[in-house]
């Protein structure tokens, strides 16, 4: 039968509680047991004992998580603004690229789809201005957020309103690129698939990739200040 480790106990309580940030989880544990480990060597004596006291001086370890869940979660969220706004730029940069493209094989928009083009157009400049707009925003507001000391409930609101900017944002561009998809897709038809159809696919597979990746990371955002919430609870 193994015998019983403070140490291991407490090693396996910290990484659970470091479980919004597996990468940080690994960090802290391995630092943890080897700053425990020597400890536990240099005081000698019976192990259980010496192991149970060096956990003890070491601190709790939800109290150690909430301190290192403040820094954390603010970075992985401005890492989420950067992504947001790269997102936006390679989305323009597409869409541009694509129009430069009709311009440059004289595609045009048959009779047939013109007038939704127009309707198309108009909303999908609308939608990009209104991502825009909330990618600027919620930049701005992480910009004037500092992490505290100590992970805290009202630190834990302020994150949530950045990720909801940050939503709103992708929920606006989800809707430029989906009429992009329309409005491309309708091209695409009316000319049969032909060989100067694979730029426009290209720098329309580009923004459905960017605006996976936004979305991916901000789920991933909201879903580790949850799990980082649970800390306030024990």
């Amino acid at each position: 039968m193994p015998q019983p480790s403070p140490v291991a106990d407490y090693l396996d309580a910290l990484t659970r509680a470091l479980a919004f940030d597996p990468a940080l989880a690994r960090r802290v544990r391995r630092e943890a047991a080897d700053h425990l480990g020597e400890v536990v060597e240099r005081d000698g004596g019976e192990r259980i004992t010496t192991e149970a006291r060096a956990v003890a001086a070491f601190g709790d370890a939800h109290m150690l998580a909430r301190r290192f869940a403040a820094a954390s979660l603010m970075a992985q969220t401005r890492r989420t603004g950067a992504i947001m706004i790269a997102a936006l730029g390679g989305i323009y940069l597409a869409m541009k690229g694509r129009i430069a493209w009709y311009g440059i094989v004289q595609w045009g928009v048959s009779d047939e789809w013109r007038a939704m083009n127009t309707v198309g157009v108009w909303l999908d400049r609308w939608a990009f201005l209104l991502a825009l707009a909330g990618a600027v925003m919620a930049c701005g507001y992480i910009a004037t957020r500092r992490a505290p000391p100590e992970f805290h409930r009202a630190y834990g609101h302020q994150l949530g309103r950045c990720v909801m900017l940050c939503a709103v944002a992708a929920a606006a561009l989800l809707v430029t690129v989906a009429i992009e998809t329309v409005l491309t897709g309708c091209r695409l038809y009316a000319a049969d698939f032909s060989a100067a159809a694979a730029i426009p696919a290209l720098t329309l597979a580009i923004e459905l990739a960017l605006t996976g990746v936004l979305v991916v990371h901000i789920h991933a955002v909201f879903r580790r200040a949850r799990c980082a919430a649970t800390l306030l609870d024990k």
